[in-house]
């Protein structure tokens, strides 16, 4: 976002619940680093409460008439495309960007429901995708499935990689260096403290694991402090009872997690859903090794690089572990590397987005 900011007045409007999680100043400070101004917080679309829906669509109308915004920018299809349903209320292009679960797990439920209610946000979610005039996706499945959740073959979409800060990730890290780990063999789990990333299917595995191996390693997790709570109480009782060893660390700021990346000797990730991971592209272009869920996955980006499990259980998980780090199989950590540089680069992929934000503006509405 800040980048696309360079050239551009930026403003933001933030979903409620995640403004009070945030809070005023941590707001404030958003605004001061990337120069882009908050200039609502909104609830979010309510089919239950649409009169309140009416009423923000209707602010949100108003908002860029006053700021004279060109381009509305959506994130995440899930719920904020709903805001699409009042295209012509709100008088400028829309862009929409998905990410992966919202358009392949979290939207399409809705549409297998058959409840009342259900059915009337099928309805909104068709019509909303049917009104937006633009989608970038981070993945062909997903471009796939937002051909399908709109009825529209033909549907205005580009394919964006999220993409990674490549200069910065292969910039000196070793300032950031975790002294626990200097002496220290250690597997990556760096997805976040959430259920849909099973980080109880991991350390099943890793209590599968040879001792050599189990003993000989350590076994890093992030995100400690995780707002789901249930969650981490449940991954610690599973990690108090593991042979393995474990090192969960809290908050880790982007400089601290690319020096665990470089120091390595694998990265694994077990998420139930997924888009194109920029946990995976950053371990990549890292050349570490990594491991994936039988996911359908982008081959162009996620190809011979990668390892994937091949069944969703902790005895396949742990047999791709093992032949990991004894070295019987081996991913082409060259090519990943490779991958990530050409197809990758988030200031490449972003460049895509301004020039949709210059063809949208110099549309006529």
């Amino acid at each position: 976002m800040s980048y696309l900011a360079v050239g551009h007045t930026c403003y933001l409007i933030v979903r409620k619940h995640h403004a009070d999680q945030m809070g005023k100043e941590k707001l404030l400070q958003f605004e001061q680093m990337h120069g882009i101004q908050v200039v609502a917080q909104v609830e979010d679309f309510s089919i239950r409460r649409f009169g309140r829906t009416w009423k923000t669509a209707q602010e949100l109308a108003r908002i860029i008439r006053a700021n004279r915004i060109e381009v509305f920018h959506m994130m995440y299809a899930e719920p904020n495309a709903l805001w699409a349903f009042f295209r012509s209320m709100l008088g400028v292009p829309i862009l929409l960007t998905t990410r992966g679960t919202d358009v392949l797990k979290t939207i399409p439920a809705f549409y297998q429901r058959k409840s009342l209610l259900d059915r009337l946000v099928t309805y909104c979610y068709r019509r909303a995708l049917l009104r937006v005039d633009q989608v970038t996706c981070t993945s062909t499945r997903q471009r796939t499935a937002v051909q399908e959740l709109s009825g529209d073959p033909h549907k205005a979409i580009e394919l964006v990689r999220t993409g990674v800060p490549v200069e910065w990730i292969l910039a000196d890290t070793t300032a950031h260096q975790i002294p626990e780990l200097v002496a220290e063999r250690y597997v990556l789990f760096p997805r976040s403290m959430r259920p849909i990333y099973q980080h109880e299917l991991a350390i099943a595995a890793i209590d599968l694991l040879p001792e050599d191996l189990s003993r000989g390693h350590l076994f890093v997790f992030v995100d400690r402090s995780s707002s789901y709570r249930d969650y981490v109480q449940g991954v610690q009782r599973l990690i108090d009872r593991s042979k393995g060893r474990f090192l969960w660390l809290d908050h880790v700021d982007q400089p601290t997690m690319f020096q665990l990346y470089k120091r390595a000797a694998l990265v694994a990730m077990t998420p139930i859903s997924d888009g194109s991971p920029v946990s995976a592209l950053e371990a990549m272009l890292c050349k570490v090794p990594v491991i994936l869920p039988p996911l359908l996955y982008d081959a162009d980006l996620f190809g011979a690089g990668v390892v994937q499990f091949k069944e969703w259980t902790a005895a396949s998980l742990a047999e791709a572990i093992e032949a990991v780090l004894r070295g019987t199989l081996r991913p082409d950590l060259e090519s990943a590397y490779q991958t990530v540089m050409e197809r990758a680069d988030s200031r490449k992929e972003m460049d895509k987005v301004r020039a949709l934000y210059a063809g949208m503006a110099s549309e006529k509405v």
